[in-house]
């Protein structure tokens, strides 16, 4: 892996979200589910090597 790779990580639970964010990745997007999106079910992440 050269500059400029990105590792992706999709989780279903906010406290892994939470352990994966102190390691240096961001979140970039939310999966919702429910009629209005009121319960987040994915959390997209990333990270830049």
């Amino acid at each position: 892996m050269g500059g400029g790779d990105i590792i992706k990580r999709m989780l279903h639970s906010k406290a892994l979200a939470d352990k994966w964010i102190k390691l240096g990745y961001k979140i970039v997007a939310l999966s919702y589910t429910g009629c209005f999106g009121e319960t987040p079910l994915t959390f997209h992440l990333e990270k830049e090597l």
